[in-house]
């Protein structure tokens, strides 16, 4: 099981220190920390928190938090293909130094127990490579926590056809444009012209 602990302005030690007899403490942001530890240990995790001000955040099972090992996981099962690997939601070429390797379902959704998508497509472990995807690291980063559509994209955004679809109906859309300016502008002339037939301006 992990715990969530987050450290608050009255906490006086470190909780890596504090936690030190436990099998692992990760800082995972400014104040948070990660400890692995079975659930008997639940009160003797709750009565240090109360010692030592920390806020026992959440707990959760250790398959819907991040692994260390998930972008191994995702490059021994997918290797890396001819031309190198594209960013499943803007299909740009990455860089093997800039790849970075995304959850498609958030690893903070399912943190806070919102897995029934996940279960609905037979996922339990939130670091299982169906739920794992290549991404650049400016769309990993505008996707954040985020769900949604996101998730769509990531689904659809493995098959090359969806791309080939896409940019196709990006020109489409294109021409519908150009071809309502050129209408809009021929139209807007004509309106000139005659406005100027009927004020004797012509």
């Amino acid at each position: 099981m992990y715990y969530e602990i987050l450290t608050t302005e009255r906490s006086r030690r470190d909780p890596r220190r504090a936690f030190r007899r436990f099998p692992s403490v990760r800082r995972t942001g400014q104040a948070l920390y990660r400890i692995q530890a079975d659930e008997r240990k639940e009160r003797k995790i709750a009565r240090i928190c109360r010692r030592r001000h920390y806020i026992l955040k959440r707990k959760y099972p250790e398959q819907l938090g991040r692994s260390d090992n998930y972008r191994r996981a995702f490059l021994a099962q997918y290797p890396r293909p001819a031309g190198g690997y594209r960013c499943r939601y803007c299909h740009r070429r990455i860089p093997d130094a800039k790849l970075t390797i995304d959850h498609i379902f958030p690893v903070y959704m399912a943190k806070t127990g919102r897995t029934f998508p996940m279960r609905l497509l037979g996922i339990e472990d939130v670091n299982d490579v169906r739920n794992l995807a290549p991404a650049c690291r400016r769309c990993n980063y505008r996707k954040g926590s985020r769900a949604g559509l996101w998730i769509v994209r990531a689904a659809l955004g493995k098959y090359r056809v969806y791309w080939i679809l896409l940019r196709l109906a990006q020109l489409l859309l294109l021409g519908v444009l150009i071809w309502l300016v050129v209408s809009s502008s021929t139209i807007l002339a004509e309106w000139v012209w005659e406005i100027r037939q009927w004020s004797g301006f012509a």
